[in-house]
C-alpha cells in the first residue's frame, strides 16, 4: 500500500496515539495518483504559487493533460490553470526574487504584461526596495509600456524623415543628372538651385536652339527641343518641396 494523500493528518494521528484511523483504499494507475498527489499538495497552506504553476506544469507534460483536462480534474478553471502556468514564462533569476522577498501571484502575473526580460528584472528590484504593492507595481509597469511604446514611435517617425530626407536627395541627383545629361548632348542648358527656408528651388535653362545659324532643312525642321521628364517638371517630397521651373532663352 502506498499512502496517496493525507500525510498531514497521518502524522497527527501518530502524534495523539491513535492506533487506527479511517482511510479510503483505492486501485489507481500512476496518472491518477499524480493526480491525486497534486490535489492534497494544492490544499497545503505552505505550497506557494511557484510550485503550484510548476506541479500543474509537470502534469501536462509528463501525462499528456490539456488545461481542460488537468482543470476538470482537480475542480479549478482552465483560465486558473493558464494563469499559473504562466508564470513560469519569468526568468529564473525573476522567478528566484518573487521568491525570495514573497511577492504574490499578481505580482507575478503583472510583471508577463513586460516582454522584456531585463525590463522585467529592473521592475523586479524597484518593487522590492520600495515596497510596492500590487497596484503601484502594475502603475509602474504601464508607465515602463508607455515610455517603451513612445520611444519606438520616435525612432519609427525618426526612419520616416530619413527615408524623405533620402527621397529628396534622390530627386535631386536626378535634375543635376538630366541638366548634364543635356549638355553632354550639346545644348548649353543651365540650372541653379536655391534654398527657400520650406523647399528648394531649381531654375533650369534650356535654349530654344543652338548657337549659330540654322541651315535651310534645319530651319523648316526645327530639331525636337530638349525637355525634363514631365515628372520631374512638378515635385513634393515628406520631408520638403522641390520647386522646378523649366525657362527656355
Amino acid at each position: 500500500y502506498e499512502l496517496v494523500s493525507g500525510e498531514r493528518r497521518l502524522r497527527a494521528a501518530k502524534m495523539a496515539g491513535l492506533t487506527r484511523i479511517p482511510a479510503i483504499v483505492v486501485k489507481v494507475g500512476d496518472e491518477d495518483q499524480a493526480v491525486l498527489a497534486l490535489i492534497e499538495n494544492l490544499q497545503r497552506e505552505d505550497l506557494d504559487y511557484m510550485d503550484q504553476a510548476e506541479a500543474l506544469d509537470h502534469l501536462i507534460h509528463e501525462y499528456g493533460f490539456t488545461q481542460e483536462e488537468l482543470a476538470s480534474r482537480i475542480g479549478k478553471s482552465q483560465s486558473t490553470i493558464a494563469n499559473k502556468i504562466r508564470i513560469l514564462k519569468l526568468p529564473k533569476q525573476v522567478k528566484d526574487l518573487l521568491a525570495e522577498h514573497g511577492l504574490s501571484e499578481r505580482h507575478a502575473r503583472a510583471l508577463l504584461k513586460l516582454h522584456d526580460a531585463r525590463l522585467q528584472l529592473k521592475v523586479t528590484n524597484i518593487a522590492i526596495e520600495k515596497g510596492l504593492n500590487v497596484r503601484r507595481t502594475e502603475e509602474l509597469i504601464e508607465k515602463a509600456i508607455n515610455r517603451l511604446a513612445g520611444s519606438q514611435t520616435e525612432a519609427s517617425d525618426k526612419r520616416r524623415v530619413m527615408q524623405s530626407i533620402k527621397d529628396v536627395r534622390l530627386f535631386v541627383n536626378t535634375l543635376r543628372q538630366a541638366v548634364g545629361l543635356m549638355k553632354q548632348s550639346g545644348v548649353d542648358a543651365r540650372a541653379a538651385q536655391f534654398d527657400r527656408g520650406e523647399y528648394y528651388e531649381f531654375i533650369v535653362r534650356v535654349p530654344k536652339k543652338a548657337s549659330g545659324s540654322l541651315r535651310p532643312n534645319e530651319a523648316s525642321n526645327p530639331p525636337e527641343q530638349h525637355k525634363l521628364p514631365h515628372y520631374m517638371e512638378h515635385a513634393s517630397a515628406e520631408a520638403g518641396r522641390v520647386a522646378v521651373t523649366t525657362a527656355t532663352a
